[in-house]
């Protein structure tokens, strides 16, 4: 029986913290501080990818691939439909009393629905009207590859796979497509699989690399605000040195022993706060900074909770009051 990865869960935690912030509202914050913070938290997208990686090979001597898509399809496909139906619904409806965005982000051509804004194009796009939904039908394309990930983690030029995926995530950008961004994110979910084959390496020398990972994590950010990314993706290469420094602080963690309830939580709660948190994002900026007229850091701050919090509370009052759906409806 596979140990349960109390590391990998606080990571799950952190790493819903970031997504949320990597959507926060464009901020009017000038200082490097803020500079420098917003771009160490942009991308959480790839703390995600990778722990998907892991515990896709820490279970991969459970895994069958007919059950695993069904698994996937019940999960995350199903909350997907429905909170874009609800969405495209409400959209609808408004469109009926002539309600409609001027931003073309929220517009939804209900006549022609295979075209650009149509609603049958936003459930393939995915991120156009709930921009974190993008992931969905990327992460759909790793599903039906499973088993082709399955056959190049058994193979004996692994490292070299690897070697040139993370090469392509280095020097390609995420694009807007479902199968070019699967094939940008396949070096972090390879890298993934990797750290889980090397797991005791990093549980013997977690303190060892969280050092020297630490600093690396913070230099790549300053080459993104300084020099952009113009052939080199620095966001991405940070990522993966803030990737071994998080997950070797806290393999270092459980190896003491310690318990992180708060990180639990958010790892419990992670896919449920993940489909809704950008609603939250909208309501709390217009409750506090259009009627409430906050600004700067307290308007930042109190969004980032509220958005939190609110998406955590909605999670709680599914799970407990209709548990037998909780999955279906949030994926938790």
């Amino acid at each position: 029986m596979n140990k349960f990865l109390h590391s990998i869960n606080w990571f799950r935690g952190i790493a819903i913290i970031f997504v949320v912030l990597t959507h926060m509202p464009p901020s009017n914050m000038t200082s490097n501080y803020y500079i420098y913070w917003h771009e160490f938290v942009q991308n959480g997208t790839a703390f995600f990818i990778f722990i998907a990686g892991y515990l896709y090979w820490h279970l991969i001597d459970r895994f069958d691939y007919r059950k695993y898509l069904n698994s996937k399809i019940k999960n995350v496909i199903i909350p997907y439909l429905l909170i874009l139906t609800t969405t495209l619904a409400i959209i609808y409806v408004l469109s009926l009393f002539c309600v409609n965005s001027k931003n073309d982000y929220y517009i939804v051509d209900f006549e022609v629905p295979f075209q650009e804004y149509g609603f049958i194009w936003h459930y393939i796009k995915g991120g156009a009207l709930n921009f974190p939904l993008w992931f969905i039908p990327m992460i759909s394309v790793f599903f039906l590859f499973s088993n082709v990930i399955k056959g190049i983690g058994n193979n004996k030029y692994f490292y070299s796979f690897l070697i040139v995926f993370l090469l392509i995530t280095f020097t390609t950008k995420r694009g807007e497509w479902a199968p070019h961004q699967f094939i940008h994110y396949l070096g972090v979910w390879l890298f993934g699989m990797c750290c889980k084959k090397n797991e005791h390496y990093i549980y013997k020398n977690a303190v060892t690399i969280s050092v020297i990972t630490f600093i690396p994590s913070l230099i790549f950010v300053h080459f993104k605000v300084h020099y952009g990314s113009f052939f080199i993706n620095f966001s991405e290469v940070q990522k993966i040195f803030s990737i071994l420094f998080f997950l070797s602080f806290f393999m270092m963690l459980e190896s003491k022993n310690v318990k992180i309830k708060v990180l639990d939580v958010l790892a419990k709660y992670s896919f449920g706060v993940f489909f809704i948190h950008y609603y939250f994002l909208l309501a709390s900026t217009i409750l506090l900074k259009e009627l409430l007229g906050l600004d700067r850091i307290i308007l930042y701050i109190s969004t980032l909770l509220l958005s939190i919090f609110g998406s955590l509370f909605i999670c709680f009052l599914i799970k407990t009051y209709l548990p037998k759906y909780s999955r279906t409806l949030l994926g938790i």
